[in-house]
Formats: structure tokens, sequence, C-alpha cells
């Protein structure tokens, strides 16, 4: 029955990358610099029309420093707006990127993953702050089981930003149970 679920597991994942690769495939080949994706300073505030390029298939860090046993399978960020008013960071109406994804858990135990993203704009430069629906903190967590995967979503502040490309990392540690 494992084997069955492990195998079903895996078709599923390579389904999801065969059609992200099928999708995006022109992206292959466009120019990693980041000045020529944004053609005029008009274009810079980016709206739901504009999306980042997808990315996954390798493990992310823990921090910058140690490398995790959690594999990003895909992800995709979009610009959206803000629903309600979070926490004192947002309001109604402000912008965010939006990003969604699938990791699984490479480590022999279940594990809580606390995950966060950061924007770099057309310049490389850092930008936009992680502000989450369902929590004061600058991360979200998704618990995962050994094996399996998991979906995630982060939302990324950035009102008159020009992001052109973004990374999702771990900020610590996973746990066996999950952070206050």
């Amino acid at each position: 029955m494992k084997a069955l679920k492990t195998f079903l597991t895996l078709l599923i994942i390579l389904s999801i990358t065969a059609l992200i690769i099928w999708y995006r495939t022109p992206e292959l080949y466009e120019s990693k610099d980041f000045s020529k994706k944004v053609d005029e300073p008009h274009k810079l505030n980016r709206t739901h029309e504009y999306q980042l390029p997808s990315k996954g298939g390798y493990y992310l860090k823990i921090s910058d420093t140690e490398q995790s046993k959690i594999y990003l399978v895909n992800v995709s960020a979009k610009f959206g707006k803000y629903d309600r008013n979070l926490w004192q960071y947002v309001e109604k109406g402000d912008t965010c990127v939006i990003i969604s994804g699938v990791i699984r858990n490479d480590y022999d135990e279940d594990y809580y993953i606390p995950l966060s993203a950061v924007l770099y704009n057309s310049e490389g430069e850092k930008t936009g702050m992680v502000v989450q629906p369902e929590r004061p903190d600058r991360f979200t967590v998704v618990h995962v089981k050994s094996g399996e995967i998991a979906i995630f979503k982060l939302y990324v502040l950035c009102n008159e930003c020009d992001a052109v490309d973004y990374e999702v990392f771990i900020p610590f540690k996973p746990s066996k149970i999950p952070p206050p």
C-alpha cells in the first residue's frame, strides 16, 4: 500500500512538473538581466496581469546558510491586492505579490515547515515584506509528513515596488511542534 501511495505521489509531482515545463518553456530562453524585463519606468508598479517567473526543482535553504531536505517542487508568483486590513502593516487594496507553490518533505520525520520569501527589484535589491493573513509573523507554516507534498501561499507586501524576481526560503529550522 505504501509503495502504491509513493508511486501515485511521484506520478502527481511528475505530471505537475511536466505541465509547468510545457507551459513555461519560452521563459527558459529569456534574458536573466532584470533591467531588460522592465521596459519603461511607468510599468514598474505591476498589476494583476503581470506574472513573475515560475521556479522549482531544488532544495530550499534555511536562512541562506544551511541546506534543508525540503524540496521546492514548483512555485509561481503574481501581483495582486490585499482584500482587507491586516495587522498594522496592510490596508485593504495594498499591492502584494502572491507566491503559491508545492513543497515535499524529504526528511525522515513529519515537520512544521516555516516558509518566507523575498522580492528583488530590477536592480537586484531586496524589497517587500511578507504579511500573512493568518498570522502577524513574516512567514507561514506548513505541516508536511515525511515523503509527502503540501501546498503553500505567501503574501508579500510591495506597494510602489518594481519586483521582477523572488526567492522562497526557510527562515528557521523545521520543527516537530508548530511555532507559537
